[in-house]
């Protein structure tokens, strides 16, 4: 699968259902770059945007580590003060990636997991983290999302297949998100894998809640 053009064609999807201008950065990546430059790219395209409109005119959206990466944007926006876009959507965002497993029996359902996704396998997810995080520690929400204070950031619409790899894994982040009294609502489809709403333009229900979203 080109998960690149499944994501390109899910934007022109979003583009032509809503007439909105979509950004698509394609930011810097592991091994060779690290979250921090990613990071810093995504709020130098925020701040571009908010000189052209306001915050709550802006969404932010992201699939996988895009999805990682959306969130630590938004934490970061929160962090400095500036305008907080209107809405941020994650589809099977890796958020959470060295949370979990913490116990055998976890350990066994991340392993069935693992065994019926067919896109991510979270076995790499430690050395993954290591390139990631660059020269901050792992458990800074920078470049791990999951250890921010998720309360105040934009309404989340939030994405899983019940059969991906990081189900267990985006479920703890949806369960500390609303702990901490976020507006997030969490949708997991039964049977399918990692961004099953990028690869599977018959989820037409699943997806018009995106389109709705960003209409409002």
């Amino acid at each position: 699968m080109d998960s690149g053009l499944a994501q390109f064609q899910f934007a022109c999807y979003l583009a032509d259902k809503t007439g909105a201008q979509i950004w698509f950065p394609e930011y810097p990546i592991v091994p060779e770059h690290n979250g921090c430059e990613a990071l810093e790219m995504a709020m130098y395209l925020y701040e571009s945007m908010l000189r052209e409109c306001k915050g709550e005119e802006i969404a932010i959206g992201g699939d996988s580590a895009g999805g990682a990466l959306a969130l630590s944007t938004a934490l970061q926006i929160k962090d400095k003060g500036l305008d907080p876009a209107g809405d941020l959507f994650l589809l099977s965002p890796a958020c959470n990636i060295i949370g979990a497993p913490r116990n055998k029996e976890e350990k066994d359902y991340e392993d069935l997991l693992n065994s019926r996704d067919r896109i991510v396998s979270t076995i790499g997810f430690p050395t993954v983290m290591e390139y990631w995080r660059g020269p901050l520690g792992k458990n800074d929400w920078r470049v791990n999302p999951m250890t921010g204070c998720l309360k105040d950031l934009p309404r989340m619409l939030v994405f899983a297949g019940g059969f991906e790899a990081m189900e267990m894994e985006i479920r703890q982040f949806v369960e500390k998100a609303i702990r901490e009294g976020a507006d997030i609502t969490y949708f997991c489809k039964n049977g399918e894998g990692h961004d099953f709403l990028l690869y599977k333009d018959t989820y037409v229900e699943e997806r018009t809640l995106i389109v709705n979203r960003l209409l409002q």
